[in-house]
Order: structure tokens, then C-alpha cells, then sequence
């Protein structure tokens, strides 16, 4: 049975204190799974640990219970709630790549825009580790319906 609170902790071992791998150029992403039956607080606990990691790219995904396995039975989360979480984890890490991968056409569906408008900057396109992404060609259709979102801030650009 899942825990429906969870619980973040992070050691850093002796070679993430020495600089770890980003010294020598590697690119860091650290993110996670929402909708595990973890509260609100739970989720800015896990934004503010993945800053204290200092990544370079937070990947978030959103549960899909799937029949047969252990978490089966959890209720899918909530297209505000998605968007919600997307802009925690913004305004707590404001100069992070935000990438947004599993979930994004079975839970968002239509509303995969108003995560841009959250606070993503960045998406994960194709398959997944357990199911199918959308092709590559349709993720271009869909950013380029965007276009008119993207800040002159951003330089234009989108992940």
C-alpha cells in the first residue's frame, strides 16, 4: 500500500560535495512523480529538495495508475492540480529547466498549453519508461500553437 505522505531526503555523497559530474560538463536532471498520494505540502518539500540538489533539469511526471500494479487504484490527479504543482515548482525554482513527460497527454489532454503557462519551459517527447509519448512531429505542432505564449525573455526558445 502506498504512502500517502512522502517523504524527501537527500544525502549528498562525498563526490556530489566535490563538484560531481557537473564539473565536467554533465547535464543533471532530478525531478519526480506526482499524484503518489502525496499532499501539497509533500510537493513544495520536493521542490525545494531538488533545488538544494542544484539540477540543471527537473522532469516531472504525473502518475498513470495502470491496472495489475500496486498503485492501481489511485485516482488520476487533476488537470489544476498538475498546473498547480508545475508552478510551485517554478516560482521555487525559477532558473531550472522545467520538463514536463509522463502524463502530459493522458492527464492534461487539451490542457497540455496551460502548463507552459505554469511554468514549464521544456518537454520530454516520445516514449516513456512504461507508455507512449506523442511523436515528435506532433509535440512541434503543438509548441508552434504556442508561440504566441513564449516571452521575449526566453530569447524565443523552447526545449
Amino acid at each position: 500500500m502506498p504512502r500517502t505522505r512522502l517523504d524527501f531526503r537527500f544525502e549528498r555523497s562525498r563526490r556530489s560535495r566535490n563538484g560531481g559530474p557537473q564539473q565536467y560538463g554533465v547535464s543533471i536532471c532530478c525531478g519526480g512523480i506526482l499524484g503518489l498520494g502525496e499532499i501539497w505540502r509533500d510537493r513544495v518539500k520536493m521542490a525545494f529538495a531538488v533545488r538544494e540538489l542544484d539540477v540543471d533539469g527537473i522532469p516531472l511526471n504525473v502518475l498513470l495508475p495502470v491496472r495489475g500494479t500496486p498503485l492501481e487504484h489511485l485516482p488520476v490527479m487533476e488537470v489544476a492540480d498538475v498546473a498547480k504543482s508545475s508552478a510551485i515548482f517554478r516560482l521555487v525554482n525559477p532558473a531550472k529547466m522545467l520538463k514536463f513527460a509522463a502524463g502530459r497527454e493522458t492527464t492534461m489532454k487539451d490542457f497540455q498549453g496551460l502548463l507552459m503557462l505554469a511554468g514549464m519551459n521544456s518537454m520530454i517527447t516520445g516514449g516513456y519508461l512504461t507508455t507512449r509519448g506523442r511523436s515528435i512531429a506532433e509535440d512541434r505542432a503543438f509548441l508552434a500553437s504556442l508561440n504566441c505564449f513564449i516571452s521575449a525573455g526566453s530569447g524565443g526558445q523552447m526545449q
